[in-house]
């Protein structure tokens, strides 16, 4: 049983590992774990007795092997996102808060900017630009905007506008990437 293959994988049994400590302890089916770590990595049951490993088909080989500016502006982002989540969660106006946001406003415009020089195959808006590309323009401004309203200490301004970048730049936008036939998509799918 090869838990590293990429082809799409159910084991058929409780791990033997795992066997032995659910024969010696005799719980019955809804008493099972429903996640265990087998071989390196984590298992989740699916049904009665069957297990598939959590991100088999997970790999940054796809992401890493892309042409140039695609690595940067997903790395950037995926970056951009990790820091918002921290940036929202923390106590506001502190210096770390300062610091954390000037790198997350460097980081979302290298997300914006990088992605100038990433043409899709689909809908073409002008030239190579498609419509997401707009929301590269925007940002870049609207981050402007933002650390605008901070620095004149319009707190809520400040706020509306940060999160509303990293809802649509990140979240929504982000989403959009784990469409079949997108970089990320194979990434986190494998296929």
């Amino acid at each position: 049983m090869d838990l590293n293959a990429r082809s799409y994988l159910v084991l058929d049994e409780v791990p033997a590992p795992c066997m032995s400590s659910y024969a010696s302890a005799k719980l019955a089916p809804r008493q099972r774990p429903k996640m265990h770590l087998y071989n390196g990595k984590i298992c989740v049951m699916i049904r009665r007795d069957k297990w598939q490993p959590i991100g088999a088909h997970m790999s940054l080989q796809p992401l890493l092997d892309a042409t140039a500016p695609i690595p940067l502006h997903a790395f950037a982002a995926m970056a951009g996102f990790v820091l918002g989540v921290v940036q929202l969660a923390a106590p506001k106006g502190t210096l770390s808060h300062r610091v954390f946001g000037w790198i997350w406003v460097v980081l979302l415009a290298v997300t914006a900017i990088s992605s100038f020089w990433i043409h899709g195959h689909g809908f073409r808006l002008w030239r190579d630009f498609s419509p997401i590309h707009l929301l590269s323009i925007f940002v870049p401004m609207m981050l402007v905007i933002g650390v605008m309203w901070a620095r004149r200490h319009r707190v809520r301004a400040h706020a509306i506008t940060m999160v509303s970048i990293f809802v649509g730049a990140l979240v929504v936008a982000g989403m959009f990437t784990l469409v079949p036939g997108r970089v990320m998509h194979t990434v986190v799918f494998g296929h």
